[in-house]
């Protein structure tokens, strides 16, 4: 396999492995028009944005294990 398809391959999960980590370290604090997940609901009050924020970040972190995990199988 050569070096240009194992990076290929490989950049998506390494991608979101550091997205995922920056989420964790850096969670973003206060409703904003930036970043986070911002929907009508979520930027109703603090402690909707609170939940959301964390409910978007088990999502993400699940969905980079999976991808991950899967990732291997994919060569």
């Amino acid at each position: 396999m050569d070096l240009v398809s194992l990076i290929l391959r490989w950049f998506p999960a390494v991608f979101m492995v550091g997205l995922t980590l920056m989420l964790h370290r850096f969670p973003p604090h206060a409703s904003n028009t930036t970043c986070g997940h911002r929907t009508r609901q979520s930027t109703a009050s603090t402690a909707a944005w609170n939940h959301a924020q964390a409910r978007s970040f088990q999502i993400t972190r699940d969905w980079t294990m999976w991808m991950v995990l899967w990732t291997p199988l994919a060569q």
